[in-house]
């Protein structure tokens, strides 16, 4: 008894540690942030992989060294509850300055969030003495900032800070072990036959090991990226527009008109190229979660592990000691392949790669100002270079140097457009997924796989095909009141110019979301569906 009510006591006396600890830490912020010497600002994000939150503060420390009266504070949030504590935050009006955007719909952006449209017309400050100091801020961006764009709220809401590409991580070791190469090979076929040597060699050393580490969200990256291979020439078909790129509102109507089915030989191809990969990863993969697979990588239980490069200062870190880490692009099927390259009109191209990321600043913010400066600090040359060098990310902004270490994930401009995938919208994803059980059988699983999806897949995209339709008229009726209102002000001051493009670009967008939305109606009834849900 006395030994428990010892241990009893220690209990308490640690909570109550941790309650004074925890005060303190209270009391300590209230004084920073009402000191009127100083102003601090805080940013959020759910980025927990290895080597970023230090590049946050690699910049953040710049920036307070430029700026010693300003405070800059991290909040990483874990991803599972980023979404949920976000919005809590912004209806609570307790929102950080800058919140990474993630999970925020348009009428959030719209509600919560400041546009930063005028300031990414205006050039960088932090770009001065550089190239880019007389270019429009969204300039000096690698994509033009094409990617933190909003159509539908006609406005820039953030600014990117980051690229991502995907690519292949393998264990040089463990590979020349097995198969006495040092890398691994980019044609598709040769890739294949080293996962069978991969498989031989477990069997017959008894070893426990497995070509490529996979999970839900791992093979989807993966088989995701074979697939579109195999769709590439079907993109310039006559009937889809010659658009050299997917395009949902082509592609739906016309697997209703019957212009392209889950029987045609590319679509069977790219299944039966992901039927392949997915014997090669571990039993009962898609139940398991990104973790699993990582773990399965590091543990060295698998050769290979497909990811972003997101994700390499995190495997970095996880196998240093352990074993060294090989980088390469996906391979690929070329024409020549006599299995898979009929469809293929060759490796595809990642320049039209997407800069990632991208703080908004919430209207509940006091410091706009000071998180806007930050921002643009975060997204100039220098503090891009900062950022880069010690998170391990690609950079965003053009003449940003990437570290050798890095040079395998540097976008290859090269190649052609990719294919399409078969999901490309959340209820035509829900089926498919639902159904990938049977594709992974070691028989018949293409065929199985075919006639599981085929009655459920027209009716998914009929229903997601209603949910477009309801977003834009609903966009519409949002921009009709802010129409409205720009012209209004535009009665005030008939000679400015910016209120005058806005308009203009507004009257476009409207048009075109009207024709869309007429155009889906349309579609829905010529295939015998419902317009309304």
């Amino acid at each position: 008894m006395k030994k428990d009510q010892i241990f009893a006591g220690i209990g308490f006396s640690l909570i109550g540690l941790c309650f004074i600890l925890s005060l303190s830490r209270m009391f300590q912020r209230i004084s920073e942030e009402s000191d009127p010497k100083l102003t601090t600002i805080r940013f959020s994000h759910w980025q927990l992989e290895s080597g970023i939150r230090e590049g946050f503060d690699a910049v953040a420390q710049e920036y307070m060294r430029l700026h010693p009266n300003v405070r800059v504070i991290q909040e990483p949030v874990p991803e599972k509850i980023y979404t949920n504590w976000i919005i809590t935050q912004l209806v609570g009006e307790t929102a950080p300055d800058l919140v990474l955007l993630g999970g925020v719909t348009d009428e959030r952006l719209a509600r919560y969030f400041v546009p930063i449209t005028p300031y990414v017309n205006q050039s960088n400050p932090y770009n001065q003495g550089t190239d880019l100091e007389k270019l429009p801020w969204r300039e000096t961006y690698l994509d033009g900032m094409e990617g933190a764009y909003n159509p539908n709220l006609l406005e820039y809401y953030s600014a990117p800070f980051a690229m991502h590409v995907i690519r292949l991580f393998y264990n040089k070791e463990l590979l020349k072990k097995i198969s006495g190469r040092d890398d691994l090979p980019t044609d598709y076929d040769a890739f294949l036959q080293l996962c069978h040597q991969i498989q031989d060699y477990a069997q017959k050393s008894g070893e426990v090991v497995i070509p490529i580490a996979g999970s839900k969200y791992n093979s989807a990256i993966m088989v995701g990226r074979f697939f579109s291979t195999q769709t590439q020439r079907m993109v310039d078909r006559p009937s889809m527009g010659y658009l050299l790129r997917p395009d949902v509102e082509i592609l739906t109507p016309r697997y209703w008109e019957n212009e392209w089915s889950l029987n045609d030989p590319e679509i069977r191809s790219g299944l039966e190229m992901m039927h392949e990969i997915g014997l090669h990863m571990q039993p009962g993969f898609m139940q398991l979660q990104r973790e699993d697979a990582t773990f399965y990588f590091v543990q060295q239980r698998a050769v290979m592990i497909a990811s972003g490069s997101w994700d390499r200062s995190s495997v970095r870190t996880e196998t240093q000691g352990r074993f060294t880490v090989g980088v390469c692009a996906l391979p690929s099927p070329s024409p020549a392949s006599p299995r898979f390259g009929k469809y293929v009109l060759g490796p595809v191209s990642e320049a039209s790669t997407k800069a990632f990321g991208g703080f908004g600043i919430p209207r509940s913010s006091k410091s706009f100002d000071v998180a806007l400066d930050f921002e643009r600090f975060l997204c100039s040359r220098i503090g891009n270079q900062i950022f880069v060098n010690r998170s391990g990310w690609l950079p965003a902004i053009a003449g940003v140097k990437i570290p050798e270490e890095l040079k395998a994930f540097e976008p290859q401009l090269n190649g052609y457009p990719e294919g399409f995938a078969l999901q490309w919208s959340p209820n035509v994803k829900r089926v498919v997924e639902n159904e990938l059980n049977q594709l992974y059988q070691v028989t018949g699983g293409v065929d199985r796989f075919i006639s599981a999806l085929k009655p459920k897949y027209a009716e998914a995209l009929a229903e997601d095909s209603r949910n477009n339709i309801r977003g834009l008229l609903r966009n519409t009726f949002r921009m009709e009141t802010a129409f409205g209102a720009l012209l209004e002000l535009q009665k005030q001051d008939p000679h400015d110019s910016h209120l005058e493009n806005k308009i203009a670009e507004m009257n476009e967008n409207m048009v075109m979301a009207e024709s869309h939305w007429m155009r889906g109606q349309y579609d829905l009834r010529q295939a015998g569906y419902n317009t309304k849900p």
